[in-house]
């Protein structure tokens, strides 16, 4: 009994093993496509029938990040509306008004310098946001700062944090901000620039020997912390959290990424189905192709879908 059930498992084991040789090694490329209307309202779908086969298989809507013309890379004028937002939260301690955000358009991008930094012109914006009183983050509002950007100009923005004597003052505060985001208009509508990560904010402490703040900044947050100190000794203190240089004129969105159908290993699909959100005229492409150590083959497939409001 357990040799005929060895020899059964054998034979399936090469069955499957045949077919999936088979379906890596797929020699002949001959697929084709057609839909089920070529007119359609919005929010109404659209099937799309296959015939043929091909070893793998993609799917360009023609809608915006989805398109196959943008398929090397997609860049955005930003028109204006450059807005800030940012959510904060503030924990322990009991100093007052140690945290202030800054903007300037004219900082040499010297970090190491401290006198660099003083040179600069720093337009003090705090006011326009809405800081946390408490360890619940609370989001900063979205706040225009098209009066501060000079187009074609860096702009860096500042999250600059004071400390009194601890001893005299009481402990510093411990600040954080998170979901730091800059949006602009475009053609496509108001989108995100940029994030905390992409802003590339840093650390610059006053004192970084004698009494170094314990302020870091990762992917995620910032957090602003009071200078070190001992039982008889305090001194007060400032350091910044300051952004790289940012070019807030145009949108680097990167390649627009095509949807993956179908793998190596997987049947061809009989149909596919895909909804439009947006009136238009729409170059929808299937992409059929053979990847092999043997040939490198596709065939591209385009119909033209046009959406009624």
């Amino acid at each position: 009994m357990e040799l005929k059930h060895f020899f059964f498992m054998a034979m399936l084991l090469a069955v499957v093993s045949c077919k999936k040789e088979n379906r890596l090694k797929l020699d002949k490329l001959d697929f084709d496509v057609q839909a089920s209307a070529t007119e359609v309202q919005v929010n109404k779908t659209v099937d799309f029938y296959f015939s043929g086969d091909a070893e793998l298989l993609s799917f360009y809507s023609g809608e915006f990040l989805n398109d196959y013309n943008f398929k090397e890379g997609r860049m955005l004028d930003i028109t204006g509306g450059q807005s800030i937002s940012f959510t904060s939260a503030v924990d322990k301690g009991s100093q007052t008004n140690q945290l202030s955000v800054w903007a300037s358009t004219d900082f040499d991008g010297n970090y190491q310098n401290l006198e660099s930094i003083h040179q600069a012109t720093w337009t003090d914006i705090t006011n326009r946001f809405t800081l946390a009183t408490t360890n619940t983050f609370v989001t900063s509002g979205e706040k225009d700062i098209t009066d501060i950007y000079k187009s074609g100009k860096p702009l860096f923005i500042a999250y600059k944090y004071n400390t009194l004597s601890q001893l005299d003052y009481g402990d510093a505060r411990i600040w954080m901000i998170q979901d730091f985001k800059i949006q602009g208009q475009t053609a496509e509508g108001k989108l995100k620039v940029l994030g905390l990560n992409e802003a590339g904010f840093r650390i610059i402490d006053e004192n970084p020997t004698t009494h170094p703040a314990r302020s870091v900044v990762t992917t995620s947050r910032i957090t602003m912390q009071g200078n070190l100190y001992t039982d008889n000794w305090s001194p007060g203190g400032y350091h910044w959290a300051i952004s790289k240089p940012l070019y807030l004129d145009v949108l680097n969105l990167g390649p627009d990424r095509a949807q993956a159908l179908k793998g190596s290993e997987n049947p061809m699909p009989d149909v596919f189905t895909h909804k439009f959100t947006k009136p238009g005229t729409y170059e929808v492409k299937f992409i059929g192709s053979v990847q092999n150590i043997n040939k490198h083959k596709e065939i591209i497939k385009t119909i033209t879908i046009t959406v009624k409001p």
